[in-house]
């Protein structure tokens, strides 16, 4: 609309859809410069930070952070706020978390959980320690809202945790149970294609792909990755939302693709 301040805040969207990070954070800068409205400068210096935080430049991040708090008094960014964050830090460094931090964090409201829950997860799996994601799959509350005795219900909300529960199941023998997920999984992706003619977001064809490899439907997997590629999707972003692990070959639910060439 002709505002810099706006056109600073859709380059840095831009940027991060094709992983260029350094980039994203130069035009976030660009953005507090190019505004005298604190509110505007406070949500556009966070979010730079995060890009820094995201790439695990975790001290960057803080300090950024605490500047925003210093020159605007936002509680929100006070360093007593983002201290929570510090195991997410942990598990961005490659530190595998305790058992009890692990159940106390996936089962809270914490705005990170769902990530923070879904990496650690599939950090556990690749540890040998399926059995502490399984603990809260178990239980009563389940797993992100995934439990024994329920299926998948909707893309929305179980496609990004199917995966790595029946993966969690596979380790520990449940086979039989992994694989009426898995296949519940796939009749919902396949309706979802259908639907839509093909059309679906990268995001849904990378999780489509983590199901079908899973089930052995590597070339259907490959070229789902491959399509969701040539529409820009990256594997790792900044973003307070991602999921992905430093490699995506340390990916679980990838595990059948590693040797195949294209992957």
């Amino acid at each position: 609309d002709g505002r810099p301040y706006q056109a600073h805040l859709a380059r840095p969207m831009l940027a991060q859809a094709q992983g260029a990070f350094s980039p994203q954070a130069s035009e976030l800068a660009a953005a507090v410069a190019t505004t005298d409205n604190a509110g505007r400068k406070t949500g556009a210096a966070y979010e730079r930070a995060f890009v820094f935080f995201s790439l695990g430049f975790f001290d960057v991040a803080r300090t950024e952070w605490s500047k925003v708090w210093e020159g605007t008094g936002n509680w929100s960014l006070h360093p007593e706020r983002i201290a929570p964050y510090e195991g997410y830090f942990a598990l961005r460094r490659g530190d595998l978390p305790g058992r009890t931090e692990f159940q106390a964090r996936s089962g809270s409201s914490f705005e990170k959980d769902s990530a923070y829950s879904l990496i650690g997860a599939k950090m556990l799996i690749n540890a040998g320690r399926s059995g502490d994601v399984l603990a809260l799959y178990d239980s009563a509350d389940g797993f992100i809202g995934i439990g024994r005795g329920r299926g998948p219900a909707n893309l929305a909300n179980d496609a990004s945790v199917g995966s790595v529960v029946a993966a969690a199941l596979r380790d520990a023998g449940r086979e039989a149970e992994a694989a009426r997920f898995l296949v519940g999984l796939d009749r919902l992706f396949e309706a979802s294609l259908v639907r839509n003619r093909g059309r679906v977001p990268p995001g849904l064809l990378v999780e489509a792909a983590s199901v079908w490899a899973m089930r052995g439907k590597h070339e259907a997997a490959m070229s789902a990755l491959e399509q969701a590629a040539a529409l820009g999707w990256v594997y790792m972003v900044p973003d307070d939302g991602d999921t992905s692990l430093a490699d995506i070959a340390a990916e679980p639910a990838f595990r059948s693709l590693r040797g195949h060439p294209r992957f």
